[in-house]
């Protein structure tokens, strides 16, 4: 399948990737809304709850569990790499990665978040050359949390939250 054609301007995943691979959420609503339209539309979902992620060990730790990594997954940065390559990711609809309260984790390890997010989004940009959809959706209870560039692309605001006012800043 392609990645997307004319047609699919209005689609909720493509507003979502059109800026890049991960998109933050600080209103919990408007992301069960998109999470709900990504599983109406054959996106299989995976949440994480990132405020019980007291180090880096048990975020790779619940990622590689969450994510149903092999056991010989080593739990490290380089391991997560290569594992997040090998995950299903259906042809018709996508893999929806959810990292809930993420800004609880980057307030205990931020260089860690960001590798993370780095990690994902290229990992997203890989499956998208073979028409494949890996979406990050990163929700923060920080309505300014921001990340330099991941996969060479800014880490962007969701479509209804992109402006300051809109999160009440």
């Amino acid at each position: 399948m392609t990645a997307f054609d004319h047609t699919d301007l209005d689609r909720v995943d493509w507003a979502m990737f059109q800026n890049g691979w991960v998109t933050l959420y600080w209103k919990r609503d408007i992301l069960e809304e998109e999470c709900a339209w990504l599983s109406e539309h054959g996106y299989r979902i995976h949440h994480l709850d990132c405020a019980k992620w007291a180090s880096t060990a048990e975020a790779l730790r619940d990622i590689g569990s969450t994510l149903s990594f092999p056991d010989y997954y080593g739990q490290n940065l380089d391991a997560l790499n290569d594992c997040l390559s090998d995950i299903e990711v259906p042809r018709d609809g996508g893999t929806a990665i959810v990292l809930q309260q993420f800004d609880r984790f980057t307030s205990v390890n931020r260089n860690a978040a960001q590798a993370i997010l780095d990690i994902l989004a290229s990992n997203a940009r890989s499956f998208m050359l073979f028409g494949q959809r890996l979406a990050i959706l990163v929700q923060s209870d920080d309505a300014g949390l921001s990340f330099v560039p991941v996969g060479s692309t800014p880490v962007g605001w969701n479509r209804r939250e992109r402006l300051l006012k809109q999160r009440g800043l």
